[in-house]
Parts: structure tokens; C-alpha cells; sequence
């Protein structure tokens, strides 16, 4: 549920828009892969009585890669927010 009965106002930190795509593609034993993270705009805490203050929406990009060397030994990275996005998930 959305919306908080008593006020009919959006519940803070809870985006309206979310969106989260991902790819990934193995060759042998080399793995490589991509997220992408979408959020709208929502409402931060404390919650008031006219849903302010908002938290802007933002858009993060990441990439992975790994390598399995055997069973038992795997290397892996991460490189987050490659696009170096000013983003805050909630005031404080």
C-alpha cells in the first residue's frame, strides 16, 4: 500500500518509479555483467504533513566481472556507480 490512510500522503523513502535492469553475459569461464538502478523521486523523513522534504531521483550504473580460475577460486569485481552519480537515499 502507498499511500498512509489517515493522511492519504505517500510513505516517506519509498519511491513511486523503480526501475532495476540487468545484463550478463558468460564466456567459458570469464563472466562480465551490468545493473542499472532507476528511482523517482520520493519523500524523506520526517514525514510532515505535506510530504516534504523530497529526496531528488537518481540513476546508478554498475559493472562486475569475474573469472574461475577452478571450483574452488574465483575472482571478482565491481566497479559501482561508474558515472560518479550524486545520489542520497535518505536526509541524514
Amino acid at each position: 500500500m502507498r499511500l498512509i490512510k489517515k493522511t492519504n500522503l505517500d510513505l516517506p523513502n519509498r519511491a513511486k518509479q523503480v526501475v532495476n535492469l540487468g545484463a550478463e553475459y558468460r564466456l567459458n569461464k570469464f563472466d562480465i555483467g551490468a545493473n542499472v538502478t532507476i528511482s523517482g523521486q520520493c519523500y524523506g523523513t520526517p514525514a510532515s504533513t505535506t510530504n516534504t522534504p523530497w529526496i531528488a531521483p537518481y540513476a546508478l550504473a554498475n559493472l562486475y566481472a569475474s573469472y574461475e580460475f577452478d571450483r574452488q577460486w574465483t575472482a571478482f569485481a565491481r566497479w559501482n556507480n561508474i558515472f560518479n552519480s550524486n545520489y542520497q537515499l535518505t536526509y541524514g
